[in-house]
């Protein structure tokens, strides 16, 4: 029972793998394994019968007759101040009277709050109770009125259980998909190559470069046939995609049922369109029946990338949010194994400054994680790329305070056990009410877009955005693989000479708007236009334009 309840505390605060296409770098999301280290602390974990939280082994029998009298007197001035004492569990008058016993002000504080005042306080987190307290009366009433007491509620971390035959079948799904792609994208490549060398031959008689009526009737035949394999693959390597990041949902454990089965449908439906669309392109005979279907592939492939990288902070989200609500838990847990201590006369001090600590990286968490979910609900409405890239920068760094967290719970088992503490707490039973945040206005502020360069911004697909990301190729490496319709749909042209940069068919000259980043790598008096289905750069006559 020790390692099954160690395994648990291993998992509670275990960086998962969230292995998804199109993230913020979207690579490395890969959340380390708790230090190996820790395993002998944390197999002194033991269940603790009628109760979910973490219970612990270790019963030491510690003389109680060395409490100072100082410290009584300070604790009881406290508890004077404190009007409520009796209205919360004992654990948490015992971690607010640490904090205040040598602190006047913050008695002094304490004092002039109502009953009603006091109870918020003393069910907060650490974290916040440490923010008021250092407050003047007045900021921390106007705090605390944002907050209100309710009956508290059970409440189960979102998550569900997968039975070990699916979760093996959604991994190897996953890793199948994954190695599929190497061989998909090499086969793109390869008939892509096919397609434009007929497709220059085939220029060459357009121009009247070549005369030869019958090599010019197979050349427009090849380049239509490649063509079609060319977005055929390209149909391929989307739908490999979209399977793999189905895979990962598939298997994912921090995701409810109901999100779970949305994202899944969401997924299902971007396959079945891409899937129609690649029909489309194998049963095409002409190049306006090419254009059509090739027009959906290039539309979805447009959406789906944007539905991946959303995907991919989902599962990061998900994922965050259960540690956070499973460290709240533990942070609670926490507090009555000191109580405990304290009642058995042993000194918990420096234990205290670690839970501290603890409460400090979960309330970073929180704050990265809501903010992260700010831009996440932003992104959905404006199907904004990168807002959704920013939002799993947040989650990531959410991710990073976690990992901290479970490296001071490291710290903070060895202590107790240490100090000759007991890991064993008498069985709890449920707050009566607990406080929540009703008014979070003075709390809103407009999340600005983290750096989502560095290489913490990114999961554990490296190979997949280097495969994928549009923004990682040069100018002609894009426009090669870009299908297109219209002029519109092609990327950007720059002309040296006079200065001039467009996308499409959008001149930007003489405005304010500045010329996209990626049009400053071609050189020369070059630009882009449609030619029968795919962009490619060319130079321009003098009258040439594209208005």
């Amino acid at each position: 029972m020790k390692k099954i309840m160690s395994l648990f505390i291993m998992v509670v605060f275990m960086v998962s793998t969230v292995q998804v296409v199109l993230a913020a770098n979207q690579q490395g999301t890969n959340v380390n394994d708790p230090d190996p280290n820790t395993d002998s602390v944390l197999d002194h974990v033991e269940d603790d019968p009628g109760n979910g939280d973490m219970a612990m082994s270790g019963d030491d029998e510690v003389d109680d007759d060395t409490d100072d009298s100082a410290a009584l007197t300070n604790r009881a001035r406290v508890r004077n101040a404190l009007k409520t004492a009796v209205a919360v569990k004992e654990h948490r008058m015992a971690t607010i009277e640490r904090k205040l016993a040598n602190n006047p002000e913050a008695e002094n504080l304490l004092s002039k709050l109502s009953a009603e005042e006091q109870k918020k306080l003393l069910l907060m987190t650490r974290s916040r109770q440490a923010a008021i307290l250092k407050m003047g009366t007045e900021n921390a009433q106007n705090t605390l009125a944002r907050y209100r007491l309710q009956t508290a509620a059970t409440v189960k971390a979102p998550g569900r259980v997968i039975a070990k035959e699916k979760m093996e079948a959604a991994k190897a799904k996953y890793m199948a998909a994954k190695n599929r792609y190497a061989t998909l994208r090499e086969e793109y490549n390869g008939k892509k190559e096919q397609f434009l060398e007929y497709k220059g031959l085939e220029k060459q008689c357009i121009d009247g470069t070549e005369t030869d009526e019958a090599k010019c009737a197979e050349y427009a035949e090849k380049a239509l046939e490649h063509a079609k394999a060319h977005l055929s693959k390209l149909a391929d390597m989307i739908v490999d995609q979209l399977e793999k990041v189905k895979a990962k949902v598939e298997s994912s454990e921090t995701m409810s049922e109901e999100e779970a089965t949305t994202a899944i449908a969401d997924l299902d439906e971007q396959i079945s369109i891409v899937t129609a669309a690649k029909a489309d392109v194998d049963t095409a005979e002409t190049k306006e029946e090419v254009k059509v279907a090739g027009r959906v592939i290039v539309d979805a492939w447009k959406k789906v990338h944007f539905k991946l990288k959303r995907h991919a902070a989902n599962l990061i989200y998900t994922n965050v949010r259960n540690l956070i609500a499973k460290a709240e838990a533990l942070e609670n847990r926490l507090d009555r194994i000191l109580a405990q201590m304290e009642e058995d006369g042993i000194e918990v001090g420096d234990i205290d400054e670690l839970v501290d600590e603890f409460s400090e990286y979960i309330a970073t968490a929180k704050e990265n994680y809501k903010l992260g979910m700010e831009l996440l609900q932003k992104a959905k409405l404006s199907e904004s790329t990168e807002e959704v890239e920013s939002a799993h920068a947040y989650f990531l760094k959410a991710h990073e305070a976690m990992k901290s967290a479970h490296t001071t719970l490291s710290e903070i088992i060895k202590e107790i056990i240490a100090e000759g503490g007991s890991l064993r707490v008498e069985e709890y039973t449920a707050e009566e009410y607990e406080v929540v945040l009703v008014d979070d206005s003075a709390d809103k502020t407009v999340p600005s877009m983290p750096d989502t360069s560095d290489d913490d911004l990114a999961d554990d697909t490296e190979e997949d955005e280097e495969d994928t990301d549009s923004n990682s190729l040069s100018n002609q490496e894009l426009l090669d693989r870009t299908a297109c319709e219209t002029e519109d749909d092609c990327a950007c042209g720059v002309d040296i000479d006079d200065g001039e940069c467009f996308v499409g068919n959008k001149d930007y000259v003489n405005t304010d708007e500045s010329c996209p980043d990626f049009c400053t790598g071609i050189t020369g008096n070059q630009r882009t236009r449609c030619s029968e289905g795919v962009c490619e750069l060319y130079t321009p006559s003098p009258t040439n334009s594209l208005a």
